[in-house]
């Protein structure tokens, strides 16, 4: 037993053979946020985890370096280290390096021929990592703990994309503003206005909820998105399923009552203001988060409707002359800032045109022949 209380002799060969296996994931890119989250419990699971994901990198480094250097077989430079190379000492001392591995790795020459020779490997550049590591864990640890409060936002024509403390991918599309509040059992999300498309990170202890006006949306494992505009909100779900709940009074529990709308893939379901599901019916999901591509997808839907989906990211605003032109269904793609295409769309549409003004565009029943 060190000094942190790690036994040393007869380490798990196990956690030896994870450590290697999530050096090699970290190697081969990015992690997925699940996976991300996975490693980072898994480090803060035991000391052990850390001193041995250490060691695979320590060799990992040692063994690149030498590859460049000179073709030295492994073995060979193994057997050139000397036996109390295997021994790294920390102090005590505030602000040295075993302030960040107090609660790590820490071996002393009394247990150093209890280990095999491989942990003598680049302690120099193992040092630097586990400062590292012990930094992204203790800091991953606080967040945990503490309650974070963050706040994003788009202007009118610009689209966000962000991870969350978590792990979840928050994407908003134009003019949408949402505030996340995590802590330690649950996390919370309150879109104010706006677009917003959420991948959510997987944790089952902490609950993933996002409130919207009177509604509260429950994450059951799954990507959806929340549009919340003039007090109605529309909830789509790409992948896995959620709960959509009406919010109860502070003293009554949600589950308490019956889901307003229990949401798989492929459906959609628009909330009304007053707090009832005024329509639920399946969806297209790929055309339903074009946006997200910067495209507008609409296939016979009413030209007041396209309009205004377009106004949301244009600089030029589209008006429509009078009620009954807006009526008119169309189909179309087009991308969200492609303004020319989409003026030259509307004054191609039989007995339209669109005119161009001080302030905008306005499309206006043609009554001349066509310029």
């Amino acid at each position: 037993m060190n000094e942190s209380g790690i036994p040393l002799q007869g380490m798990n060969t196990q956690i030896a053979l994870e450590a290697a296996q999530w050096f090699v994931a970290n190697r081969e890119g990015a992690l997925a946020p699940a996976q991300a989250h996975a490693f980072m419990q898994w480090l803060q699971a035991s000391p052990q985890h850390v001193a041995e994901y250490l060691e695979v990198a320590a060799i990992a480094g040692y063994a690149s370096g030498a590859a460049k250097q000179d073709p030295v077989a492994l073995e060979d430079l193994l057997a050139q280290l000397r036996p109390e190379d295997n021994v790294v000492e920390f102090e005590a001392a505030g602000g040295s390096p075993a302030s960040a591995g107090r609660a790590g790795v820490a071996a002393t020459r009394r247990t150093a021929h209890r280990r095999p020779r491989r942990r003598a490997f680049a302690w120099g550049a193992g040092i630097a990592a586990m400062l590292a590591l012990a930094i992204v864990g203790g800091v991953l640890t606080w967040s945990m703990w503490r309650t974070e409060v963050r706040s994003y936002a788009t202007a009118h024509g610009q689209q966000g994309d962000w991870r969350l403390p978590d792990g979840t991918r928050l994407r908003l599309n134009s003019e949408s503003a949402v505030t996340i509040r995590f802590d330690r059992s649950k996390r919370r999300v309150e879109v104010a206005h706006g677009q917003a498309l959420f991948d959510i990170a997987q944790q089952p202890a902490r609950p993933f909820e996002v409130r919207a006006g009177p509604y509260l949306i429950e994450d059951v494992g799954t990507v959806f998105d929340v549009y919340r505009q003039a007090g109605e909100t529309t909830v789509t779900v790409v992948e896995g399923r959620v709960n959509v709940w009406d919010l109860p009074e502070a003293s009554q529990p949600v589950r308490a009552q019956r889901p307003l709308a229990d949401l798989r893939s492929g459906q959609r379901a628009h909330l009304s203001a007053s707090g009832t599901v005024a329509a639920q019916s399946g969806v297209d999901t790929s055309k339903a988060v074009a946006w997200t591509r910067e495209e507008i997808v609409f296939e016979d839907e009413p030209l007041a409707a396209v309009v205004a989906e377009f106004n949301r990211y244009s600089k030029v605003q589209v008006r429509i002359g009078e009620d009954a032109i807006g009526e008119l269904k169309v189909s179309g793609t087009f991308g969200i800032h492609d303004e020319v295409t989409f003026r030259a769309f509307l004054d191609s549409l039989p007995g339209l045109r669109a005119d161009t003004t001080a302030d905008g565009v306005i499309v206006r029943r043609r009554t001349t022949e066509r310029r």
